[in-house]
């Protein structure tokens, strides 16, 4: 390769086979954004913005006393519900059942007694008692019926909740001795 063509592709972004220098385009100047604003105001003119208020104070004056108090008092009923945690009224509207407890050993009639009752109240008949029975008694007053074994431990959990507790037990006198 000669030493002609060498340094005319070395040199070929800036200078032609003629002979003459072609200068390169610079890059564009920011206009505008965050380098722009440094450039500006590393100039002695200083930022724009401020010449704009400068130029027409008017514009940047208060237009309406009464629009700017209006924005003053939503900007701190905003600040003010932000540190105010509304409360949540966690009353309830119906009132808790009336628990009502029958304890007694197996066989005394726990389960009858309790159908009964039910029965008594909704005029309806119920097969199998499994668990709690909640019934409603009047307008504002509802009865939950537990039935309770002769279990000290469950005794001893129901009588914490419970309003009312009825033992029931059997009349009958076995006689071991002969």
């Amino acid at each position: 390769m000669s030493s002609r063509c060498l340094i005319s592709t070395l040199c070929s972004a800036e200078c032609r086979m003629d002979g003459k220098v072609k200068k390169q385009k610079k890059h564009q100047q920011k206009h505008s954004g965050p380098k722009a604003e440094k450039k500006k105001l590393r100039k002695p003119g200083g930022s724009a913005e401020e010449d704009e208020r400068k130029r027409n104070p008017k514009a940047f004056s208060v237009q309406s006393a009464v629009r700017m108090a209006k924005t003053f008092h939503r900007a701190q009923d905003i600040k003010s519900k932000k540190h105010h945690i509304p409360l949540v009224d966690r009353t309830p509207l119906d009132p808790p059942p009336v628990v009502i407890v029958v304890v007694g050993p197996p066989k005394v009639g726990k389960s009858t007694l309790i159908r009964c009752l039910i029965k008594n109240f909704t005029r309806q008949k119920l097969g199998d008692i499994c668990g709690p029975v909640t019934i409603v008694s009047g307008k504002k007053r509802r009865l939950t019926f537990m039935e309770c074994n002769n279990d000290i431990n469950t005794m001893i959990d129901l009588a914490k909740v419970a309003d009312l507790v009825s033992v029931t037990f059997t009349g009958n006198q076995r006689n071991n001795s002969g």
